[in-house]
């Protein structure tokens, strides 16, 4: 797999990126896993919410595509994980 598009429930800052169900977490990691570019999608109401079930870490992640500007922090913490980020 060249790329793979995924989205999340909710991306929590230090632990990685959540979904609301265990077979879909789990579809998507292995799909992050074969891909040579990763790419999460998530809006900006994703960040700092909880949801059921841990996807993976952001080391699996090489783009984070959202509509908007995330907040400073959150661009301080995907530049230290070398994690594009694309929004307006």
């Amino acid at each position: 797999v060249d790329k793979a598009v995924i989205s999340a429930k909710t991306v929590w800052k230090d632990d990685g990126f959540f979904d609301s169900d265990e077979l879909h977490a789990a579809i998507k990691h292995t799909m992050l896993k074969a891909a040579k570019e990763r790419i999460l999608v998530a809006d900006y109401t994703k960040f700092d919410t909880t949801a059921f079930t841990k996807v993976t870490d952001w080391a699996f992640i090489t783009k984070l595509v959202t509509d908007r500007k995330p907040a400073k922090k959150w661009l301080e913490e995907f530049e230290r994980q070398g994690i594009e980020c694309i929004y307006p």
